[in-house]
């Protein structure tokens, strides 16, 4: 892991309030170290207590010094105990507590610009992990100081995700969740700020100097006008996936999965509807080459409105019930109907579902984003200013995606449909496999 610790290229951006420098701003907090668990040896136990005397002033970088012990002073202090401690470590190697101290010092060092203290910091609690990887320690307090510097803050908040789906909430302490929700601002992910306050919170443990976060957060959600019309760039975003690209929308709440040689048109909202083409591989038919289509609607459903009457407003021919071929939500229904295709008779399957407004829409399609990089010549602060996101279209919305097919290759074309289907995230209180 390259070293940090040199500041001067280093580029400033802000994202919402938020200073994201790359200098440390996490606290390495002496109180997650077991005083008891670590070895008695002398060394360490003078370590410590130096440790303790400067921790407070090296709690977090600060491009103005403002203690009366020089800064020297204290990284002089820090350095020593840094290296006292390796020195013991190498002695008691198995010491899961003496590893967590020396990633705690590192990144106490890095915080007053000790050259090395990140990597050596990132090396300890690294090897605390591997030795007892049901601790929520190491792994918390490595996320920590990655998302102290703008080259690893998507993986520390990699981290830091990966802490959270591995251990109950119960587990995670009140310094996971401000990490958590510093770093979730540090890469561009608004949901996950407001999921972490609302822990702090719950915890009474959010401080003052995270609510502005917080509030940017909120702020980043902008209301849907259903009178206007909004274009893909301001409703839609896109993931990789192991399985194909993934477009997403907050707005529309659905995460859509589509093989890479489809074709794709996503116009975005327009009159309150989101609709979206996906055009399968073409395929020889009786009539010729086609290439069977899957529309996708969104629309927040009228007063008192059905599903089936939702299905029948978009397509008046969707009036036969029909077996669903996978249902992305808690219950779907299933419409066929027979209709011509370029003269040859063809079928038009349609499945409808509906979805209720999750605690925080748009959490479960962000993924944390590396900050942009400043113009290496800025002589002073660059400020960013992210985009704002489209708040959800209704608190519920009702679904329809259909496919047109003919009878030639039909069975090939039902089972794309049902994968299609099946690989549809539904950003809803009531969807299959809700991870919010």
């Amino acid at each position: 892991m390259p070293d940090f610790t040199a500041r001067k290229w280093c580029s400033v951006a802000i994202f919402g309030a938020l200073l994201l420098a790359c200098t440390a701003a996490f606290a390495g907090d002496l109180s997650d170290i077991h005083v008891n668990a670590l070895p008695p040896d002398p060394a360490v136990q003078a370590a410590f207590t130096a440790l303790t005397s400067v921790a407070p002033m090296a709690a977090d970088w600060q491009p103005d010094w403002r203690y009366a012990t020089p800064k020297a002073q204290v990284a002089a202090t820090l350095s020593q105990s840094l290296h006292k401690l390796q020195a013991a470590a190498a002695r008691y190697p198995d010491n899961e507590e003496l590893q967590l101290l020396i990633g705690v010092a590192g990144t106490l060092a890095n915080n007053v610009d000790v050259e090395g203290a990140f990597d050596s910091a990132a090396a300890a609690l690294t090897r605390a992990h591997q030795l007892d990887v049901h601790d929520v320690r190491p792994q918390m307090l490595l996320g920590e100081i990655d998302c102290s510097a703008p080259e690893t803050f998507v993986q520390g908040m990699n981290l830091l995700l990966g802490e959270e789906s591995e251990y109950p909430v119960s587990r995670l302490p009140d310094e996971f969740w401000s990490a958590y929700l510093m770093c979730a601002a540090r890469t561009d992910m608004p949901a996950h700020e407001l999921h972490a306050s609302a822990q702090l919170t719950a915890l009474g443990a959010l401080d003052a100097s995270l609510q502005t976060l917080v509030t940017d957060a909120h702020e980043r959600f902008v209301a849907v006008d259903p009178s206007k019309d909004y274009s893909t760039s301001q409703t839609w975003g896109a993931n990789k996936t192991a399985a194909g690209e993934q477009f997403y929308s907050t707005a529309c709440g659905i995460g859509i999965v589509v093989p890479g040689t489809w074709g794709v048109r996503i116009p975005g909202i327009a009159h309150g509807i989101c609709e979206s083409v996906f055009m399968m591989n073409s395929r020889d038919t009786a009539a010729g080459a086609q290439a069977p289509v899957i529309l996708v609607l969104a629309q927040a459903p009228t007063l008192g409105q059905t599903l089936a009457q939702f299905a029948a407003q978009h397509n008046r021919a969707a009036s036969r019930p029909a077996p669903v071929a996978a249902c992305p939500a808690d219950a779907c229904l299933g419409f066929r109907a027979g209709v011509v295709l370029a003269g040859e008779k063809a079928d038009l399957y349609t499945v409808v579902f509906k979805g209720a407004t999750p605690r925080y829409p748009g959490l479960r399609f962000e993924r944390p984003k590396a900050p942009p990089i400043a113009n290496s010549g800025a002589s002073g602060p660059v400020y960013y200013r992210p985009v704002a996101k489209q708040a959800r279209l209704a608190p519920t919305l009702y679904y329809s995606v259909s496919v047109l097919t003919s009878e030639t290759g039909k069975d090939t074309v039902l089972e794309e449909y049902k994968a299609f289907l099946s690989g549809i995230e539904l950003d809803a209180s009531n969807a299959a496999h809700s991870r919010n």
